[in-house]
C-alpha cells in the first residue's frame, strides 16, 4: 500500500495482530490464514515481521532451491535431426519428412530432486541439535532448553511439501501437551499461511488446547476504510477549511467512496485520490479499475449466511484474492470483483447507504433551524392545523406539536399559509426532496446535490 497510510497503522488490523500476539503469549501455536493477494503484494511479510517482532521468534529458514530447479534439469537436449541410412530405401523415401525425429546425438541427463528437509529438520539444523538420541526432531525440538518458550516462524507460501508442513503442524503441537510443558514453556509455532499451502484437512487434526486458527476476516472496518479515504483523498483536507458547500460535498463523497469500497482498501485508495464525485461517473470508475486488475470473480447468486471466524466456502475464492470480507457484520464482495450493476440491490444501494450516512445529519440541522424560522411567522391556528392533519394520519397524540417536519412546513408554505424568506423556501423545499428520496431508499442525483449545496447559506 502507498503513502500516506499503512495497513499496519489501521486500528482494525492492529486489533487484529494484538489477538495473534495474545494466542502467542498465552503458550498458543497460531496458524494464521492470509489472503493469496496478501502474499503477492508483499503484505503478509510484513504482517509475519510485524507479529515475530514482538516476541522472541526463531524465523525458520526456507527449503533451499527452488521446487522446480531440478525438473529443469531433466529436460532432454534438443533433436538434431541426422540422415540415417538404418532404414530401407522404400522406407527413407516414405518417410524421409521423419528423418529430424531420429534419436538424440547425446544420451539424456537425468536429474533427481534434491532431498527436501522438512520443518522439523530445518529447526533442528539451524540450532545444530542433536536428535541421536531422540526419536524424531519433533521431540528434540520439543524438549530443547534453547527453545523454550520461543516462537518458531514459518511462512507457509515459502514450503513445498503441503502433507510435511501439516504433520510438523499437527505433532508438535500436540507434543508439548505430551511432555507436560507449562504454557510458558512450550515452543509454540506461528504458521502464517495461504488456505491452499495446508491439506484441506489439515485445520480439523489440530489439537484445540494447544493450538489457535485465525483467518484474515472481519479485520477490516467502516473506521479503517474511511481513514484511508480520508488520508487518501486530497479534497478532504480542504474541505473544513472551506465553504459549507464545498464540505458538503466533499462528506458526501467521502461517505460513498466507504460505503462502496467496503474492505477492499485498494479500491477505497483508488476512487479516493481518481473519483470526481459525480455518481453518473462512478461506475466507469470502478469499471476502468476492474479491467486494470484483471480480476473477474464467479457471481454469487445468494451470498451465504454470514460467519464471524472464517470465509464461508463460496465466497474462499473472492476472498484469496482480497475481493471479500466481512466488513461491519455483513459479507461484502468488492465491486471490483463483481461490477454490480447500478440499480437493484448493486451499486446504487451502496451510493444510497453512503449519502444517507452523510446527508441525514445535514438534513436534520437544518430543518431545526428552518423551524425556527416557520415557528416564529407561523399562527396558532396554522399549528392547530398541522396538528389535526398529523391526528388524521395517526402520527400525532400532542395538542401542540413538539416537532414540525419538513413535509408540514412545505405544506403550510406551499398554501401561503406561512411566509418564509425566499433562501429560507428554497432549502425547505430541497431538504424535503432530499429526505423523502433517501425514506424511499433512493440515491439523489448529482443535479439534486448541487441544488442542496446551493441552497446552503453562504456563511454556515
Amino acid at each position: 500500500m502507498s503513502e500516506p497510510w499503512t495497513l499496519l497503522g489501521l486500528p482494525g488490523p492492529g486489533g487484529h495482530l494484538e489477538s495473534v500476539n495474545a494466542d502467542l503469549a498465552e503458550g498458543m501455536s497460531c496458524v494464521w490464514l492470509l489472503p493469496d493477494e496478501f502474499v503477492d503484494n508483499g503484505f503478509a511479510d510484513a504482517l509475519v515481521d510485524e507479529v515475530a517482532n514482538n516476541h522472541d521468534s526463531l524465523p525458520v529458514p526456507p527449503p533451499e532451491g527452488t521446487p522446480c530447479s531440478a525438473w529443469e534439469e531433466a529436460v532432454p537436449p534438443p533433436r538434431v535431426g541426422q540422415p540415417t541410412n538404418d532404414l530401407p530405401p522404400w522406407a527413407r523415401d516414405a518417410f524421409s519428412a521423419l528423418a529430424d525425429f531420429d534419436a538424440p546425438t547425446s544420451p539424456v541427463a537425468v536429474a533427481t530432486l534434491p532431498r527436501t528437509t522438512s520443518v522439523a529438520e530445518r529447526i533442528a539444523q539451524q540450532l545444530d541439535l542433536d536428535v541421536d538420541g531422540w526419536s524424531d526432531e519433533i521431540r528434540a525440538i520439543v524438549t530443547e532448553p534453547q527453545l523454550r518458550g520461543r516462537v518458531l516462524v514459518v511462512r507457509g507460501w515459502r514450503e513445498w511439501d503441503r502433507d510435511s508442513l501439516a504433520s510438523v503442524l499437527a505433532r508438535l503441537t500436540s507434543q508439548v501437551k505430551e511432555e507436560g510443558l507449562q504454557p510458558a514453556d512450550r515452543p509454540r509455532l506461528l504458521l502464517a499461511t495461504r488456505e491452499r499451502d495446508l491439506p484441506r484437512t489439515a485445520l480439523d487434526r489440530l489439537d484445540q488446547m494447544t493450538t489457535r486458527v485465525r483467518w484474515w476476516w472481519g479485520v477490516v472496518g467502516r473506521l479503517d476504510t474511511a481513514v484511508v479515504v480520508a488520508t487518501a483523498r486530497p479534497g478532504s483536507r480542504r474541505a473544513t477549511s472551506s465553504t459549507r458547500k464545498a464540505a458538503l460535498r466533499e462528506t458526501v463523497a467521502i461517505e460513498v467512496i466507504t460505503e462502496v469500497a467496503g474492505p477492499d482498501l485498494r479500491l477505497a485508495e483508488h476512487l479516493a485520490t481518481t473519483w470526481d464525485g459525480l455518481i453518473a461517473s462512478l461506475d466507469d470508475i470502478i469499471e476502468d479499475w476492474a479491467s486494470a486488475l484483471g480480476v473477474d470473480c464467479r457471481p454469487v447468486p445468494t451470498l451465504p449466511r454470514p460467519t464471524t471466524n472464517h470465509p464461508p466456502h463460496e465466497l474462499r475464492p473472492a476472498w484469496r484474492l482480497g475481493m471479500a470480507d466481512l466488513w461491519e457484520h455483513q459479507l461484502r464482495i468488492s465491486p471490483a470483483a463483481v461490477r454490480p450493476a447500478r440499480g437493484g440491490l448493486g451499486l446504487d444501494k451502496m451510493i444510497w447507504r453512503g449519502q444517507n450516512r452523510a446527508l441525514m445529519p445535514v438534513v436534520d440541522e437544518y430543518r431545526e433551524l428552518l423551524e425556527k424560522t416557520f415557528r416564529e411567522r407561523v399562527s396558532r391556528t396554522v399549528l392547530d392545523d398541522l396538528t389535526q392533519q398529523e391526528r388524521a394520519r395517526g402520527t400525532a397524540s400532542l395538542p401542540r406539536r413538539s416537532v414540525l417536519e419538513l413535509g408540514d412546513m412545505a405544506w403550510a408554505v406551499q398554501n401561503g399559509k406561512v411566509q418564509l424568506p425566499r433562501p429560507e423556501k428554497k432549502l425547505l423545499f430541497i431538504l424535503r426532496e432530499v429526505r423523502n428520496a433517501l425514506a424511499h431508499l433512493q440515491p439523489i442525483s448529482d443535479e439534486m446535490l448541487e441544488h442542496l449545496a446551493r441552497a446552503l447559506p453562504r456563511d454556515g
